[in-house]
């Protein structure tokens, strides 16, 4: 049951979208909400109720579709549908985001590098609203040995968790911001970080195993518990 809820929300949409096709319930229409001339969206709408249930969009105006946004709402206004899930697949980036009620973003797992291995997963605080992009991310969860758990958690401009022992939980701690912005850049471009900077934690220091001693709204997350990862590459279904 740990992951039974969010695990399957792209197979079901997938799997909804697929089967309604079949009786020709699924009305596809082009858009031109970035650029008329080129209709770089689809509509999916069903049929009769007149429910928009997914968009394909042409975000970098390439030709190809590189984000699929599943939603509900009606098919004539579609800025204020429900959106549910995200999957944006473009070069040097694919993510996964999860929204929950008034489109607030809820989670987002990455892989940056495209080696077919989720990296990392971004857990969002309650600012999280459409539009709003500064300050949002309460804290990140990163697999830095490729072992499909994380070992490093950040809170930004805050601190720093680190499991060195390899037991699933963090213990040392880096709050230097200096040397948080270091380690953090050598994240992106993909080098090891330096484990001599952070320095030995006791468990009942760490937020990640002790979020109710996190006071800062910014640093409080809309869903606390590890879900890392949600879903593996090779899992992932054929979109239309």
């Amino acid at each position: 049951m740990k992951f039974s809820i969010i695990k399957n929300l792209n197979l079901v949409f997938a799997l909804f979208i697929l089967s309604s096709c079949k009786d020709d319930r699924i009305k596809i229409s082009d858009l031109g909400v970035i650029d008329k001339d080129k209709k770089n969206q689809t509509a999916f709408i069903l049929q009769p109720e007149k429910l928009l249930v997914m968009v394909r969009t042409d975000s970098d105006l390439d030709g190809k579709t590189d984000l699929w946004t599943w939603v509900r709402g009606g098919d004539k206004d579609p800025k204020t549908s429900l959106v549910l899930f995200e999957e944006l697949i473009r070069k040097g980036n694919h993510s996964r985001t999860w929204y929950g009620p008034g489109n607030k973003k809820l989670i987002e797992q990455n892989d940056l590098d495209e080696d077919g291995r989720w990296e990392s997963m971004v857990y969002y605080n309650a600012s999280a609203i459409p539009k709003q992009t500064m300050r949002i991310v309460a804290y990140v969860e990163v697999d830095l040995y490729r072992k499909g758990k994380p070992s490093l958690w950040i809170f930004p401009e805050a601190r720093m968790e680190l499991d060195l022992d390899d037991d699933g939980k963090p213990d040392r701690l880096l709050t230097n911001q200096n040397l948080m912005l270091e380690n953090f850049a050598k994240l992106q471009k993909g080098k090891e970080i330096s484990q001599k900077d952070f320095s030995p934690m006791q468990a009942g220091n760490s937020w990640v195993l002790n979020p109710k001693q996190i006071v800062n709204p910014r640093y409080q997350a809309l869903i606390s518990q590890s879900l890392f990862p949600v879903i593996d590459l090779e899992q992932t279904v054929n979109k239309p």
